[in-house]
């Protein structure tokens, strides 16, 4: 089940599901996490171009607190998928 903009809002307000939560990134099914640095051999970026092939991880500025009851699973958005990006990313389980 996928849970939608006003269950996962609940959740942040009475659970703590998301810190630095910011109203305008909660969209119908889901949250737009925000990009705080950017990492390329272990070093920190504020911004980055990739190269073919190249890769970075990414710091999100919010911190996901996520509950016994929930799981969730980070994918890219459609404008990011056109502009040549792709993502590997864990489902991170309960708890």
């Amino acid at each position: 089940m996928v849970i939608v903009d006003h269950e996962i809002a609940d959740r942040v307000k009475h659970d703590g599901l998301i810190d630095s939560f910011c109203d305008s990134c909660l969209t119908n099914i889901g949250y737009d996490l925000r990009a705080k640095q950017f990492y390329i051999s272990d070093k920190a970026e504020e911004r980055v171009t990739l190269q073919p092939n190249e890769s970075a991880f990414v710091e999100s500025v919010e911190i996901v607190s996520m509950p016994t009851d929930m799981l969730g699973r980070v994918a890219l958005k459609n404008s990011r998928i056109r502009q040549g990006l792709s993502l590997d990313a864990p489902v991170y389980q309960p708890g």
